[in-house]
C-alpha cells in the first residue's frame, strides 16, 4: 500500500489525475454539444439532452460521494482533493439538466411548467437535488467554510441527501 501511496503523490501523477478528471467532466458536454449542432440527437434531441444531462450529474455526485471513502481506503489524500471539483461539475450538469426542461422544453411558460410538476410528481425529487446542490455550490469557497466553521460541514454533509434525492428521480 506505502508504494500505491508514493505513485499517487507524484507530481506528475497527480497532475495527470486532475487534468484527466477535468477533460473526464467536460467530456460529456462537449459531445452533447457536437451533437447538438450537427443533428445527431436522436429523433427526440430534448429528451436525449435532458437524459444525458442528468445522468452526467448523477455520475458526477456518484463520483464526488466517492471521494472520501477512497481516501480512507487508501490513506492517499489525493482523493479527497477532488471532491469539490468534481461536486461543482454535478453541480453545472444539474444546472444545464435543469435549463434544458425549463428554457428549451418549456420555453419559461410558468404555468406549462407548474403543470408538469402537478402531473409528475418525480420533478420536485429534482428541484429538491437542485436547491440543495445550489446551496452547497454556494458555500464551496473558503470564505463560507471559515464564516460557518463547524456548521460548514453538517451543511456540506447534506450532499448524502442530495444524492438519494436525485437517484430517486431519476428512478421514477
Amino acid at each position: 500500500m506505502t508504494a500505491i501511496r508514493v505513485f499517487f503523490n507524484q507530481p506528475r501523477v497527480k497532475s495527470i489525475l486532475r487534468l484527466a478528471m477535468h477533460v473526464g467532466a467536460w467530456l460529456p458536454f462537449a459531445l452533447l454539444v457536437l451533437d447538438y449542432f450537427t443533428n445527431n440527437l436522436t429523433i427526440n434531441p430534448i429528451q436525449a439532452a435532458t437524459q444525458r444531462t442528468g445522468r452526467t450529474a448523477i455520475t458526477l455526485l456518484t463520483l464526488t460521494l466517492a471521494c472520501t471513502p477512497l481516501r480512507t481506503l487508501t490513506g492517499i489524500p489525493l482523493f479527497g482533493s477532488y471532491k469539490k471539483p468534481l461536486g461543482l461539475y454535478a453541480f453545472f450538469y444539474a444546472v444545464i439538466h435543469f435549463l434544458i426542461f425549463t428554457v428549451w422544453d418549456y420555453g419559461w411558460g410558468s404555468s406549462r411548467i407548474l403543470r408538469q410538476f402537478v402531473e409528475k410528481p418525480y420533478l420536485w425529487l429534482g428541484l429538491t437535488g437542485l436547491m440543495i446542490l445550489t446551496l452547497l455550490a454556494l458555500t464551496s469557497n473558503r470564505w463560507w467554510k471559515t464564516k460557518m466553521k463547524q456548521k460548514w460541514k453538517k451543511l456540506h454533509r447534506l450532499v448524502y441527501a442530495a444524492g438519494v434525492i436525485v437517484v430517486f428521480h431519476d428512478f421514477l
